[in-house]
């Protein structure tokens, strides 16, 4: 686990070394070398601008992200001037275009210049703020951190911990998936940490209350602060309903199941899981660190299992199998936590009890 001031510092880091600047959007261009070129600059291209720019000239982003640069160029040219100049004219593109450039040579994000990005350790710090009192920072932890792309920082508290059977400790907490160059909405979940596989399930907060948004999106450029306020609302909604979902991680643990590979094969093929990972989480089941408990919690820990530690997954498919995982935990969670609804999840992939 890394240290939240470690963390805090990295983020710190970070924040000088991407700068935003703003320029025409009908002056970009590509080089032969498949450069961003505008107004005199080139800059490498990050894989999240080069899919807005593919998007923009109507290309299929895996097509143009694999093609020589040439190819990427040629396209480019001929394909390019006339989507904006549209999208422009139809007011779905701005006619100003924000490039957030890392190091001062390679674009990282395309954005709109009228939205607000905000930092990592701006979005870290609000999670923190809105975290209940009586939680001391000391006691916190992270047990998943990094800046693949983008800002992902799974946090756990010492004080907020349950055992699920004899040597199996969970700790529960909140995860942050953010992007400091615009490339996608910030997301804030509850987070459960077991300790004796380090595997991570990702549980989404309360959807029925006007208090808590269903999507963080991004505020004006000049109003920062409204995108902190949602985001500590979310948090705050996340932190709330930890005790209800750890409760719940007890009752899976009490429900015996007399065939746990015919759940598993059941949810997979509900899912539409290609059989090879269906027989990953079947093989997960049978490698915990515990053993076989005979109850609900196996099916959970081999899920979040595969989703957390499997290195042929794509990051996507992992942080489903982990949100999947926690969708699981929250079908014994009766009524919301936070507004007192009944849960309109539960009975999806479980037995009923």
């Amino acid at each position: 686990m890394k240290s939240l001031n470690a963390v805090r510092d990295l983020l710190a880091e970070r924040r000088p070394r991407l700068a935003r600047i703003e320029v025409p959007t009908e002056a970009t261009e590509l080089d032969d070398d498949g450069r961003l070129r505008i107004d005199g600059e080139t800059f490498t291209l990050g894989s999240d601008a080069r899919k807005v720019i593919a998007n923009r000239a109507n290309i299929p982003t895996e097509f143009f992200a694999h093609a020589r640069p040439k190819i990427q160029k040629f396209l480019f040219d001929q394909l390019y001037l006339d989507a904006v100049r549209n999208a422009i004219q139809a007011r779905k593109l701005h006619h100003r275009t924000g490039l957030i450039v890392q190091d001062g040579e390679c674009c990282v994000g395309i954005v709109d210049p009228r939205l607000a990005c905000l930092a990592g350790d701006d979005v870290l710090n609000a999670t923190l703020e809105a975290k209940p009192g009586d939680i001391d920072e000391a006691q916190l932890e992270v047990p998943h951190f990094s800046l693949n792309g983008e800002v992902r920082v799974s946090i756990v508290s010492q004080s907020l911990a349950t055992v699920a059977r004899v040597g199996d400790i969970v700790y529960a907490g909140i995860d942050i998936r953010h992007s400091d160059s615009g490339a996608f909405a910030t997301q804030i979940e509850s987070y459960l940490y077991r300790k004796v596989c380090s595997n991570g399930m990702l549980m989404k907060v309360c959807r029925h209350t006007d208090a808590v948004p269903l999507r963080l999106r991004r505020a004006a450029v000049h109003h920062p602060d409204r995108m902190l306020q949602r985001i500590q609302a979310m948090a705050k909604s996340a932190w709330g309903e930890l005790g209800a979902k750890m409760e719940a991680v007890r009752l899976l643990a009490d429900e015996r199941l007399d065939n746990r590979a015919a759940l598993i094969r059941s949810v997979g093929e509900r899912l539409r899981f290609p059989k090879k990972l269906i027989n990953d989480i079947l093989q997960a089941l049978e490698e915990d660190e515990t053993g076989p408990s005979g109850t609900l919690w196996d099916i959970v820990g081999a899920i979040s299992r595969v989703g957390t530690h499997s290195n042929r997954l794509s990051v996507a498919t992992r942080r489903f199998l982990q949100e999947l995982s926690g969708d699981l935990v929250a079908e014994r969670v009766e009524r919301c936590p936070t507004c007192g609804r009944l849960d309109l999840r539960r009975g999806r992939f479980l037995p009923r009890r």
